[in-house]
């Protein structure tokens, strides 16, 4: 218990912090980069989230994990669907799904401000 408690005051404050209102969210994107977290199954029941370097080229989204020279494709984003879920541990998630259905992933963005980005830019595509 001493050891989660150490842990809780260690990190920075502004992770308890509510995002600020005053940041402009940019409905024109173009392009976006930055990092977000993607759910993995490691089980029937059980997730872990993991935190990689996204970005957008030429219509697709684009992945880079640590460590590695260039990125590579993980999803065709053109007709794309994508709608905010709602996930029992984490807030600014949502759900990019292939037109043809098969191929889905929950994302989660580090803030409000990106999250609004993101989901606003690509419900419009």
């Amino acid at each position: 218990m001493r050891m989660v408690q150490k842990e809780l005051l260690s990190v920075e404050d502004t992770v308890y912090m509510p995002d600020k209102e005053t940041e402009t969210v940019n409905r024109t994107l173009i392009q976006k980069a930055g990092y977000l977290n993607i759910r993995n199954k490691t089980g029937l029941v059980t997730t872990a989230w993991d935190r990689l370097f996204f970005f957008t080229q030429g219509g697709n989204l684009m992945c880079q994990p640590r460590g590695a020279v260039a990125g590579g494709m993980v999803l065709d984003l053109d007709n794309s669907s994508v709608m905010a879920v709602e996930c029992e541990d984490r807030r600014y998630c949502f759900q990019i799904t292939s037109p043809s259905g098969k191929t889905s992933m929950i994302l989660q963005a580090e803030s409000k401000k990106e999250y609004e980005e993101v989901c606003v830019k690509e419900e419009a595509a």
